[in-house]
């Protein structure tokens, strides 16, 4: 710049500010007091002396010399600078010195809130973004610390994204050279790179910013990458709108995939890992599959997955050398789940059964290769990536169980990824492992303010199948894994609100759903297992009970799979209640007649489905012990709807034997159950022309056996098998009854049966 002064004096150039002629500038000397006292003369050729000596006499680093100068000059003279007009060489001069006295305000921060302040700072806004179209500008550090400081505050930073200065930054990167000159302009696009507000200008940034860290080498493709992850992270729906485009890959995505799987050869780790798996989990999160395979195949057709592959060996490294360690990495918390969630996302792509490919659909025992024509020995590889990955969350829980810990906050991460691999492997290794933690994961600790998702809930399908075997059964009761699913409902049903991200497209009634059909499952297989908390059994069917209602209300009756939920509700209850019985709870809680009456509104086709026919068994269990259960089902009207049916001969009816027990149970007399059992035993003996009481028949002296339930016994019995098993029963209990001398009416008995 003082060239070009000494050019403009050689030539006997007058200065022209704001287009005013003025005679030439006093000699340039003296120090700071000369610069005050210059700055604040009352001719333009004095304040621009004084600016021409401000670099010189002022420090960035003493704010009492920079506000000295501020208060002396102000904005007004240096937008005049600004706003001359001239030839090139006059208005880049004017330039020049106007942006090296900003540089000098605006390097000290505490000056920023002054700057603002001025009447001037809007006007200086547009200039500043014409002045960086020159990329070759002198005084271009001066430019960009000004920049930074314009760039802070909201009104300005709108007008500089109009002018599409954030676009300009990143094409400035590309070709600067300067490493330094390099960060500054990083500095300033931090700033403005605000995808909520600006989502278009925003996305012309990610493209410049991916065609950056795809091409070039070295520090701009690091640097490039957390700007990438700010705003992949984005979920305003616009800017979201912008990334996904038409569907299909663009450039800027592939140059993202392309910069991360060098990344990935190069081996990098630390932050920069981290900084990998997090980009490649917002691309996934966006675009799936689509993006990580390129459009380009290797021989035969088969999909390239040297960068899943990559991906998914860094993600298992990352693994076992955080959650193995014995000193834990202080990160552990933030990063641990990020990895946990893009190795689950990885599962995702690669772990749908082929069912699902084509039906929509899929199960566990599917195929683990939904890329079928990738390399074999690729896929191979992958999944034994998967399998270490999950022997390091084992690893950790086990850590856990013998440290008697039960609360962390990467539970929830990990039993995602449990529930999820569950549904992809079938052995006995994984049984064992689950079985060791499950006194981690069942652990239900108090809750500590608003409803949160516990680390139960991603394992509530996994349960479900897996309580079937003995072991795990034994092992999830004897933790009370079935108490804490009982208040993890609970929970929910108390709240009625969305108690996390991951679950606000599942209705209130679906979530408990699951949980109820694990309950289900575990008190078919041990009902003595409500004697762990009946009061927390009996609460949930309580509150489950208005959601049974609605979910009869709104479902069809054609379809079992639209009736299970509420099937399930109303057979769950049924079954705490016999449960509850059983273990000497005798208080209700007021929900009997309600489960009742939707039970008998919706008695007969539900009749037909599997579902039905289990919920009405657990409604005669449950019957059986609970008078006033019976009580509460004929004032609701099942008995009326039972005989009706009866009467009609039943078609339709999928299990008449559960019908017929139901029937048989609620015409006891209110009595007692005794009188009950009796009745139905005289009835048969009538039909069967015997007349007299059979119990009379037993001389007192001799040795007694169990009584017989016949309601049981004789009409709870439709399949083939159990006949068999029952009839066999029977004949030795008749062959005792023989040779302890107990005369029995042989005939009739046995033919029912066959």
């Amino acid at each position: 710049m003082e060239k070009m002064l000494e050019r403009e004096e050689k030539q006997g150039k007058r200065c022209v500010v704001g287009g005013a002629p003025r005679e030439s500038s006093p000699p340039l000397h003296g120090g700071m007091e000369e610069c005050v006292r210059l700055l604040q003369g009352g001719s333009d050729e004095e304040k621009f002396a004084g600016l021409m000596l401000v670099p010189k006499v002022a420090q960035s680093d003493k704010l009492e010399d920079v506000r000295r100068i501020y208060n002396a000059l102000g904005l007004t003279f240096i937008c005049r600078l600004l706003l001359s007009q001239g030839d090139e060489d006059t208005v880049l001069l004017y330039q020049c010195v106007a942006l090296q006295v900003l540089g000098v305000f605006c390097a000290a921060q505490e000056v920023w809130p002054d700057l603002r302040q001025d009447k001037q700072f809007m006007k200086i806004t547009p200039h500043l973004s014409r002045c960086l179209n020159n990329s070759t500008h002198p005084a271009m550090e001066s430019l960009l610390t000004a920049l930074l400081c314009w760039s802070s505050f909201e009104d300005s930073r709108e007008i500089l994204c109009d002018k599409d200065v954030p676009v300009r930054l990143t094409e400035l990167i590309k070709t600067s050279q300067d490493k330094e000159g390099k960060e500054r302009l990083f500095a300033v696009l931090d700033h403005l790179m605000d995808p909520s507000r600006f989502p278009q200008s925003a996305m012309k940034v990610l493209k410049g910013l991916s065609d950056i860290f795809g091409h070039n080498m070295g520090m701009e493709k690091i640097d490039a990458l957390p700007r990438i992850n700010v705003l992949l992270s984005c979920s305003e729906p616009q800017f979201c709108s912008l990334l996904v485009g038409d569907g299909q890959i663009q450039p800027w995505q592939e140059n993202i995939r392309e910069g991360l799987l060098e990344l990935l050869r190069n081996r990098l780790g630390g932050v920069y890992r981290s900084s990998i798996f997090m980009a490649a989990l917002h691309m996934f999160g966006q675009l799936g599959e689509r993006w990580a395979f390129p459009k380009e195949l290797e021989r035969d057709g088969a999909p390239d997955g040297k960068f899943l592959q990559l991906l998914l060996g860094f993600a298992k490294l990352d693994l076992r050398e955080r959650l193995e360690a014995k000193v834990k990495p202080e990160d552990n918390q933030q990063i641990v789940p990020m990895v946990l969630a893009l190795v689950e996302k990885i599962i995702h792509m690669l772990g749908e059964s082929l069912d699902e490919e084509e039906e929509g659909q899929g199960g566990k025992g599917g195929d683990l290769y939904r890329i079928r024509n990738m390399d074999v020995q690729r896929l191979l590889y992958m999944k034994a990536d998967f399998e270490e990955s999950v022997k390091a969350v084992f690893w950790y829980l086990d850590e856990m169980v013998e440290s008697n810990k039960f609360e962390d906050p990467l539970l929830i991460p990990m039993a995602r990824l449990l529930g999820l691999w569950f549904l992809e492997v079938d052995s006995d290794e994984f049984d064992e492992h689950f079985c060791s933690t499950l006194p981690v994961l069942c652990h239900f600790p108090p809750r500590r303010g608003s409803v949160r998702i516990r680390a139960l809930h991603y394992l509530l399908p996994c349960l479900t199948e897996m309580v079937t075997r003995d072991k795990v059964m034994d092992t999830f009761v004897r933790y009370n894994g079935h108490v804490s699913t009982a208040q993890m409902l609970l929970e929910a049903l108390e709240e009625d609100e969305k108690v996390a991200e991951d679950l606000d497209d599942v209705s209130l009634t679906d979530r408990c759903s699951a949980g109820v059909t694990l309950l289900s499952r575990v008190f078919g297989f041990r009902p003595d297992a409500v004697a762990s908390s009946p009061v927390a059994f009996n609460e949930l069917v309580c509150h489950l009970s208005e959601q049974a209602e609605l979910a009869c209300g709104s479902v069809g009756h054609e379809e079992e799979e639209e009736a299970g939920v509420a099937i399930l509700f109303i057979s769950l209850a049924f079954q705490v209640w016999r449960g509850v019985k059983e273990v000497g709870e005798k208080t209700f809680l007021g929900a009997e007649f309600g489960y009742c009456k939707l039970l008998a509104a919706h008695l007969l086709p539900w009749s037909q489905f599997h579902l039905g026919s289990l919920c009405m068994l657990s409604a005669v269990e449950a019957a059986k012990v609970h008078p006033r259960l019976r009580a509460s089902m004929r004032e609701a009207g099942m008995l009326q709807v039972l005989e009706r049916e009866e009467e009609e001969g039943g078609e339709g009816i999928k299990d008449k034997g559960a019908w017929k027990q139901l029937r048989e149970v609620l015409r006891r007399e209110e009595g007692g159950e005794e009188r009950g059992k009796e009745g139905v035993v005289m009835k048969k003996a009538e039909r069967r022309g015997v007349q007299e009481d059979l119990s009379q028949r037993a001389p007192a002296s001799q040795p007694q056996f169990p009584r017989i339930d016949w309601d049981a016994e004789l009409y709870d019995l439709n399949e083939d098998a159990v006949w068999a098993g029952r009839k066999e029963k029977l004949e030795k209990l008749m062959k005792e009854m023989e040779e302890a001398g107990v005369e029995w009416p042989k005939e009739g008995i046995l033919d029912d049966l066959d």
